[in-house]
């Protein structure tokens, strides 16, 4: 069985998006039957959050470039973010970091190129909601009505917090994941946050969704084993 190039993952954003990874990897890695080869550096979740929620980017930057640089010493030879928002700081990140970056968002919008769909709709926090994900995914993003944005960002907090996805509020995203196709008139629901997809599959049935995680984890173990 061939080894993946070591791949250097920074977690901990929350430990529930970690694992998820962690797992998607694996899971991946033995389908294609090749073995993972893998490192995990924790970042503060704390000190994300913050430079998120004020949205700056270079502090941001700083503290995800540090995780990096410790995972590059380990002799990392690809990296990336196990979560959507520090995705955020990559303008500035990407210039600091000397190994290949799987960017969740790049990965995102060339799917929704090859779809053929130039019209979502985002379920994420609300900063990256409001900011169309750091306006970087290339297609027409409709807002949904602020009511609707506050309430997938109190759900999913109350994710991240619980660690997974209680049946009434995966009840509840699909209502609201129905109702952005409904009254916004959008091809597809963009899966903006990770722990989004820690809902079973039957959530999404009948809808067309784009998961961001889904993706950018293929996309991670394609560029380990090219």
């Amino acid at each position: 069985m061939m080894d993946t190039r070591l791949i250097g993952l920074v977690g901990g954003l929350g430990p529930a998006a970690t694992i998820h990874y962690y797992s998607g990897l694996l899971a991946e890695c033995t389908r294609r039957g090749v073995t993972a080869r893998l490192i995990i550096n924790q970042a503060t979740v704390d000190v994300v959050l913050d430079a998120a929620g004020r949205g700056d980017r270079r502090a941001l930057a700083a503290h995800v470039a540090t995780r990096m640089l410790e995972l590059q010493a380990a002799n990392a030879e690809l990296l990336a973010i196990a979560a959507i928002t520090p995705h955020m700081c990559m303008p500035e990140l990407a210039p600091q970091i000397s190994l290949p970056i799987v960017d969740a968002i790049t990965v995102t919008g060339a799917e929704i190129r090859r779809r053929g769909i130039t019209r979502v709709a985002l379920m994420g926090t609300r900063a990256t909601v409001a900011s169309r994900l750091f306006g970087r995914l290339g297609t027409a993003v409709v807002n949904p009505e602020p009511g609707q944005v506050s309430r997938v960002h109190d759900l999913y907090v109350s994710i991240v917090k619980l660690g997974r996805v209680e049946p009434d509020a995966a009840d509840e995203l699909r209502q609201l994941a129905a109702a952005y196709v409904a009254e916004h008139d959008v091809q597809a629901v963009v899966l903006a946050g990770t722990e989004l997809a820690l809902a079973p599959a039957r959530t999404w049935e009948g809808l067309q969704v784009i998961d961001c995680a889904a993706l950018h984890i293929d996309a991670i173990v394609t560029a380990s084993v090219v």
